[in-house]
């Protein structure tokens, strides 16, 4: 059996960082698989400078890259489509025009 973890790094604009993962909380005495076990190491590497954030279900952004892939899901949408499921997998209310370039990306 696959499963996937994923572990988000959020930096605010004042340089906050907030750590969220869909790994699940560990419980005592739970035999962990090795990769359970790697993505603890780095949570709790994360902890020592960061807010530790974790959450159950599906992870959106994942669900919107496995469904690019899909020729049932977004496979072969249009443009128009893609830009609406990937505005909703990370939040971002559509409308809202381009958004801002990376930091020192050119122009």
């Amino acid at each position: 059996m696959t499963s996937t973890i994923t572990i988000h790094i959020i930096e605010a604009a004042d340089g906050k960082l907030t750590i969220c993962t869909t790994a699940p909380d560990p419980k005592a005495g739970e035999r962990l698989t090795p990769g359970r076990a790697l993505a603890l190491d780095l949570l709790r590497e994360c902890k020592r400078h960061a807010d530790v954030q974790h959450w159950h279900g599906q992870d959106a952004a994942l669900a919107f890259v496995l469904d690019l892939f899909s020729p049932e899901a977004l496979g072969h949408a249009d443009k128009p489509t893609i830009i609406a499921a990937a505005s909703r997998a990370i939040g971002r209310p559509l409308g809202l025009g381009t958004p801002p370039a990376p930091q020192g990306a050119a122009a």
